[in-house]
């Protein structure tokens, strides 16, 4: 994966990643909505099923509010099986 977040230099992307491959991690919610919030559409496609996906969405605080409706656009798509379907985010 490349080089996503820049929202905080404080956590390594990788760090976050792999957070988010533990679900009894703590932290693991946190990360979730990062990655959901600030990572390209491509990396979660390939990162998470769409039900994991759909699993986190009720715990999410999007940023903007947009951006939600940009990944369910998307998992609608990705549900469907239809692959790289990733709608405009503005």
């Amino acid at each position: 994966m490349g080089p996503i977040l820049s929202w905080s230099g404080a956590i390594a992307n990788e760090d976050i990643y792999r957070i988010v491959k533990d679900p009894s991690d703590p932290r693991y919610r946190w990360a979730m909505d990062q990655i959901l919030n600030y990572d390209y559409l491509e990396n979660i496609e390939k990162m998470f099923s769409p039900q994991e996906i759909l699993d986190c969405l009720p715990y999410v605080h999007f940023r903007p509010a947009s951006r939600k409706k940009v990944l369910e656009t998307a998992l609608s798509y990705w549900i469907k099986g239809v692959h790289h379907a990733y709608p405009s985010s503005t």
